[in-house]
């Protein structure tokens, strides 16, 4: 299919240079996150509060847990606002 910066471009109302943001390695390293995951924590990302999990999804995918935290922090902040909730203050 080619590099997503590629696909992005084709896709109809994405602002222009958006395909310039997206960073390959990221993405890379969340499918290797993702596929860690057992289909239950994928699912259902609550399950992953636990260190012991978080600590064996980030062993699976060589990664380090850190990234594991940071891949399921993007997934609430995207859940809160793509359900309308107002935003958390920092």
């Amino acid at each position: 299919m080619g590099p997503i910066s590629e696909l992005l471009k084709t896709l109809p109302g994405l602002p222009k240079g958006i395909e310039g943001q997206i960073d390959e390695r990221e993405l890379a390293s969340a499918e290797e996150i993702l596929g860690a995951m057992t289909p239950e924590e994928r699912l259902n990302p609550d399950l992953l509060i636990d260190e012991p999990r978080r600590a064996r999804v980030a062993a699976a995918a060589g990664q380090p847990i850190a990234e594991v935290n940071s891949l399921i922090a993007q997934f609430y902040q995207a859940r809160r606002f793509f359900s309308g909730d107002p935003p958390t203050p920092a």
